[in-house]
C-alpha cells in the first residue's frame, strides 16, 4: 500500500512538473519585462538623472518614484522584493550600490542624499528617511513640510534586520549588523553589531 501511494505521488509529480516549470519561467519573464518597463519609463522622463542597471529585479508590487531634477543611481544585481518603495524628491540624490537586496515593505525616502554601498541586505519592513518634519507642540504636523535634511550613508556589506529605522544624518560603517527592531539615531563605526531603540553598540571588531 505504501509503495502504491509512493508511486502515485511520483506520477503526479511527473505529470505536473512541466506546468510548474512553465509557471516559473512565465513569472521570471514577467518580472524581467516589468523591470525593463520601469527602467525605460524613468529614463525617458526629461529633467531626470537616472542610471539603472538592466539586471534590476523589481517585483510588480514595488514602485520607484522620482521628481524632476532628482538623481537615482542603481548598480548591478539589485533586488526590490514585494511592496518595496523608493522615493527621490526634487533635487535629491539616491545612490544604491551593486548586489543590494531590499526585502518586503522596505521604504527608502530620499529628500536630500542617501548613499548605500555594495552588498547591503535590508530585511523586511525597514525605513530609511533623510529628513524630519517640522515639529511644534502648538500645531499639528503637516505632510510634506520638512525643515531638517541630513545625509545618510550606509557602508558596504551591511546587514540590516527587519523593522529597523535609520534616521537622518546617520553614517553606518562597513560590515555592520543592525539588529531587528532597532532605531539608528547615531553614527556606527565599521564592524559593529548594534541593537535596540535607540541602537547601541553590542560588539565591535576591527575591519581589515
Amino acid at each position: 500500500m505504501q509503495r502504491i501511494k509512493k508511486l502515485g505521488v511520483q506520477l503526479l509529480y511527473v505529470m505536473f512538473l512541466p506546468f510548474f516549470c512553465t509557471k516559473t519561467l512565465v513569472n521570471k519573464w514577467r518580472r524581467k519585462a516589468y523591470a525593463l518597463y520601469v527602467i525605460r519609463r524613468l529614463r525617458m522622463k526629461p529633467g531626470y538623472n537616472v542610471q539603472i542597471s538592466e539586471d534590476l529585479y523589481i517585483d510588480p508590487t514595488s514602485e520607484i518614484k522620482i521628481e524632476p531634477n532628482g538623481t537615482l543611481i542603481i548598480g548591478k544585481k539589485v533586488r526590490l522584493k514585494e511592496f518595496s518603495k523608493l522615493v527621490v524628491k526634487q533635487n535629491a540624490k539616491l545612490v544604491i550600490g551593486k548586489n543590494v537586496h531590499l526585502g518586503r515593505h522596505v521604504d527608502i525616502s530620499c529628500w536630500h542624499r542617501i548613499t548605500i554601498g555594495d552588498d547591503v541586505m535590508f530585511a523586511n519592513m525597514c525605513n530609511i528617511h533623510d529628513h524630519q518634519h517640522k515639529f511644534d507642540l502648538k500645531s499639528s504636523v503637516r505632510h510634506g513640510e520638512c525643515d531638517q535634511f541630513r545625509e545618510i550613508t550606509i557602508g558596504k556589506g551591511v546587514w540590516i534586520g527587519c523593522r529597523t529605522g535609520i534616521m537622518d544624518g546617520v553614517h553606518i560603517g562597513d560590515y555592520c549588523v543592525i539588529g531587528a527592531n532597532s532605531v539608528v539615531t547615531k553614527d556606527i563605526p565599521a564592524g559593529c553589531l548594534v541593537a535596540g531603540s535607540p541602537a547601541r553598540i553590542v560588539k565591535c571588531e576591527k575591519v581589515i
